[in-house]
């Protein structure tokens, strides 16, 4: 498990916001580009913005691999599959570095489509060249936020790509919430199943100190949703030729107050 940590100044409560960017597969005819950049904008607008990027920002696989699909895959990466880690890095890092060009936290997850480039050391070459925090497969991140000396609270947030499918709910929901047993956290994100589901959960317990009484700490699940348009026309692959069903693509913002320990979830509004 990874780890990193990151100091940000907000309001004197604490206040900021995580933004999760799901699978992308950019590669593919199916990325919803102008989507994504609208999502982008929103975090590079936003100051008290923290970015996670879950993994799979391309298919990941060449010629002779299994599941490998050239007629899901948009031209330009077709005519560049000679040299295809090479300019998937440079696509990844012009759609994600404008996040850390604006000053805003990013940390970047390796997913399984991510690991299909083997021996290449993709995801890490991507974070470097984007001004991303590394976190490998997964990692516990510690934000830091506040203003002044006297009001620094902190907030944990672990983070992993996801394994394993599901075509119903039940299953993507069962597998997000088992994470609280991997550690101890404030927020646990995951993504892989392309489904949006985001839930806020009002955990009983009582102060450390001070007199005796029953208090609430809210704990965030988030599982990010895919930049992938469904159902495209006249276009198959993997998903369709498994008949996946069709999944929320929500985009979902976590207002996080540290300070009285409570989040809200915020969807956009595209």
């Amino acid at each position: 498990m990874f780890l990193a940590e990151k100091a940000i100044t907000t309001n004197s409560a604490g206040v900021f916001r995580l933004y999760l960017i799901g699978d992308l597969h950019a590669d593919r005819k199916a990325f919803q580009d102008e989507r994504f950049k609208r999502w982008r904008a929103a975090i590079i607008k936003d100051e008290h913005a923290v970015a996670v990027f879950m993994g799979d920002a391309f298919e990941g696989r060449t010629p002779g691999q299994k599941h490998f699909n050239l007629g899901t895959l948009r031209k330009e990466y077709v005519l560049n599959m000679e040299r295809y880690v090479d300019f998937c890095i440079q696509k990844g890092v012009s759609l994600l570095k404008p996040i850390t060009d604006a000053g805003r936290p990013l940390f970047l997850i390796r997913g399984n489509h991510d690991s299909y480039q083997e021996w290449s050391g993709f995801s890490g070459a991507l974070a470097r060249q984007a001004g991303a925090t590394y976190l490998d497969g997964a990692g516990l991140i510690r934000i830091r936020s506040g203003r002044g000396q006297g009001a620094c609270y902190t907030t944990t947030i672990y983070a992993t790509h996801g394994w394993g499918g599901g075509r119903t709910p039940g299953p993507k929901l069962n597998s997000l919430m088992s994470l609280r047993g991997v550690c101890d956290a404030d927020i646990y994100c995951a993504a892989h199943v392309h489904d949006q589901m985001a839930r806020v959960v009002p955990i009983p317990t009582v102060p450390a100190k001070g007199a005796l009484r029953l208090e609430t700490r809210d704990v965030a699940y988030l599982r990010a949703a895919a930049f992938l348009r469904q159902g495209v026309a006249n276009e198959g692959g993997y998903d369709q030729d498994h008949a996946y069903p069709a999944s929320d693509n929500g985009l979902v913002v976590l207002e996080v107050n540290p300070q009285h320990r409570r989040m809200r979830r915020v969807e956009a509004p595209f």
